[in-house]
């Protein structure tokens, strides 16, 4: 086998809390930044008010560490 094999696709992961002011859901596709669509996976980890998003991937180059970003749910039926 190889490392990339082992590479998953990236997910942006956040606290059930915000996901659910924001009803998100575990499994969510989101925009970030209007540039980078992202599995949503829920983590009671991620501090409050803040996104954790891998930088090291092919799917999320040129996706900055930003102070400030934009995450909107992508539905299906809009």
């Amino acid at each position: 086998g190889t490392i990339a094999g082992l590479v998953r696709d990236p997910v942006l992961r956040l606290h059930p809390s915000d996901a659910a002011r924001r009803a998100i859901a575990e499994g969510d596709t989101v925009l970030v930044s209007g540039t980078h669509e992202l599995v949503v996976a829920l983590d009671e980890r991620v501090s409050r008010g803040t996104i954790v998003v891998p930088h090291n991937l092919e799917a999320t180059k040129g996706l900055a560490a930003e102070s400030v970003v934009t995450v909107d749910v992508m539905r299906g039926d809009s």
